[in-house]
C-alpha cells in the first residue's frame, strides 16, 4: 500500500467532505480514493470515515488521526516545497482563474512574456466572473478587481483602475452634460449587473464618499457590452478605466461628473496561505506586479486575510 498516497487521499476527504472532490483535486478517480482510504482503514484496524448516501464525516479516530496526519503531510510538502525552490527555474503546471474582461484585454501579453521567461512553467488560465474555491476547485492563483472582503487567502494587490462615468459626444450634445450626481435621473444610463451594487454608483463629496441610486433601461452583466452600448450612444454608464480608457484617449467617449469621482478598483492575485507558498506562484505574482507598475498601474502591497471572501465585484 501507498500509505502516502492513502494519508494524502484521506487528508483531502476530511477537508471537503467528498470522496469526488478529493478524487478530483488529487488528479485520481473516485474508485481509487476509495480503495486507498480502505486500505488505509484496514492497515490501521479503525474507521476512520462514516460514510452515508449523502455525505461523509470524521469519525472519532478520524478526527484524532486528522489532528496528527494532515501537519505531517504539511511538514513533508514543506520539504519538498524547499527543495524544489532551491532549482534554478520554477517548473511545473499553474492553474490561474482570471476574471473575464480584464483577462481579455490585459492579461495575453503579461503571460507570453512570463512563459517566455520561465520556459518550464505550464499555464492553465480559466476565465470566470464568479468567484472560485482555490482549495476546493484546485487553483495556485485568482485574480480578483474590487473590495477584498476577509479570506483565509494572502493578497497582493498588483494595480489600481479608475471608475469612469463616460458617455459618446454624440448623446451629450443631443441630452446636454449632468452637472452633478443627482441629475443622471434626468439620462438614460447602462447598468453593468456585474457590478456588487449596480444601482448604487458612489461618487466623492469632500471627504465623504456617497451612494447615488440609478436606475436605467437597459442592464447587461459585462463592462465590455456597457462600451459598446455607449458607444452607440445609448446614455452614460460606468466602467472601470481599463475597459474605456483608449476610448477616452481617443475621444470616442468623454468623462462627465469628474470632480465627484469617488473610488479606484484594486486588482488583486490571491494564493492560499502556506509556509511555503510556491515558487511558481511567486514568480508568478512578482511578475504581474513588476509588469503593471512598469506601465504606471502598479500598487504593490500585501495583505493577510483572515477570513472567507465571498462577495467581489
Amino acid at each position: 500500500m501507498d500509505k502516502l498516497g492513502a494519508m494524502r487521499a484521506f487528508v483531502k476527504v476530511a477537508e471537503t467532505g467528498s470522496f469526488s472532490a478529493a478524487a478530483s483535486l488529487l488528479g485520481r478517480s473516485k474508485a481509487v480514493i476509495s480503495k486507498q482510504l480502505a486500505m488505509l482503514e484496514a492497515a490501521l484496524g479503525v474507521q476512520l470515515l462514516v460514510r452515508t448516501t449523502r455525505r461523509v464525516r470524521l469519525s472519532d479516530a478520524g478526527r484524532a488521526y486528522l489532528e496528527r496526519c494532515a501537519p505531517l503531510l504539511a511538514d513533508l510538502e514543506d520539504l519538498e516545497s524547499s527543495v524544489q525552490q532551491s532549482q534554478s527555474s520554477p517548473r511545473g503546471l499553474l492553474r490561474v482563474a482570471g476574471p473575464q474582461t480584464f483577462s481579455e484585454l490585459h492579461l495575453a501579453t503579461p503571460l507570453r512574456a512570463f512563459l517566455t521567461r520561465y520556459p518550464e512553467l505550464e499555464v492553465e488560465l480559466v476565465l470566470t466572473d464568479r468567484l472560485v474555491d482555490l482549495v476546493e476547485q484546485g487553483f495556485d492563483v485568482a485574480l480578483r478587481i474590487g473590495e477584498l472582503e476577509d479570506s483565509r487567502l494572502l493578497a497582493r494587490r498588483l494595480a489600481d483602475s479608475s471608475i469612469v462615468i463616460c458617455a459618446a459626444p454624440a448623446y451629450l450634445a443631443r441630452r446636454g452634460v449632468p452637472r452633478t450626481p443627482e441629475a443622471l435621473a434626468e439620462h438614460d444610463l447602462v447598468l453593468d449587473s456585474n457590478l456588487r451594487q449596480p444601482q448604487t454608483w458612489r461618487f466623492q463629496r469632500g471627504s465623504r464618499t456617497v451612494g447615488v441610486r440609478v436606475a436605467g433601461r437597459l442592464q447587461v452583466n459585462s463592462a465590455v457590452m456597457v462600451r459598446h452600448f455607449l458607444l452607440e450612444g445609448a446614455g452614460i454608464g460606468l466602467c472601470p478605466g481599463f475597459v474605456v480608457e483608449d476610448d477616452i484617449a481617443a475621444g470616442r467617449l468623454v468623462p462627465v461628473l469628474e470632480k465627484f469621482a469617488g473610488y479606484r478598483l484594486g486588482i488583486y492575485a490571491l494564493y492560499p496561505h502556506t509556509r511555503h507558498v510556491p515558487r511558481r506562484v511567486r514568480v508568478f505574482v512578482d511578475f504581474l506586479a513588476d509588469y503593471f507598475a512598469a506601465r504606471g498601474r502598479g500598487a504593490d502591497s500585501a495583505l493577510r486575510l483572515e477570513h472567507d471572501d465571498r462577495d467581489l465585484a
